[in-house]
């Protein structure tokens, strides 16, 4: 079994199901060998794996940002939860575009147990990009309807002024 991951793959024995992760770094070549073939996944289709930290740190910025109360921040919460959309879903690309690579070259090999799945991290970055869209949407129409609150509040208190020179009263 093999897992492809931000910072390296992992093997896993059949024996007794231990990993085996060689450090590698953002970028890495897979090598895979049957009895007749050898498929080579190289560091270019790899490479994309890097933008998940990238996700998780504009994710966490727009989470903490979120907590805040003021109104300038709660709009820049949502601008950086809809930044998080928009990298996290090309993130769900580049698994997608790696997933494709891999199942492509996996089938050269004459191996009959030899398949690939998508793990939960696939689904799940996924299924983050459309719930940090409708973060988005949440802070932004959460703003609107603090504004036109205030905009009542304000038509609320206002009181008529009579002016003591005048007969003339303002609104």
């Amino acid at each position: 079994r093999l897992q492809f991951g931000v910072w390296g793959p992992c093997f896993y024995h059949a024996q007794d199901r231990t990993p085996t992760c060689p450090t590698t770094g953002p970028a890495y070549s897979v090598h895979l060998h049957d009895e007749s073939h050898t498929v080579n996944i190289s560091a270019s289709w790899t490479r994309g794996l890097a933008i998940h930290p990238i996700a998780a740190s504009v994710t966490l910025i727009g989470l903490l940002l979120s907590l805040s109360s003021h109104v300038t921040v709660t709009i820049i919460s949502s601008i950086v939860s809809f930044m998080g959309a928009i990298i996290v879903l090309s993130a769900f690309a580049c698994d997608t575009a790696l997933y494709a690579c891999v199942f492509r070259r996996i089938n050269k090999l004459d191996s009959s147990n030899a398949s690939i799945i998508p793990g939960t991290g696939y689904w799940l970055i996924f299924i983050s990009g459309f719930l940090l869209f409708f973060a988005g949407i949440t802070g932004l129409s959460n703003y609107k309807k603090r504004s036109s609150d205030r905009k009542a509040r304000i038509n609320e208190t206002s009181y008529p002024l009579t002016l003591r020179n005048s007969q003339t009263t303002l609104v």
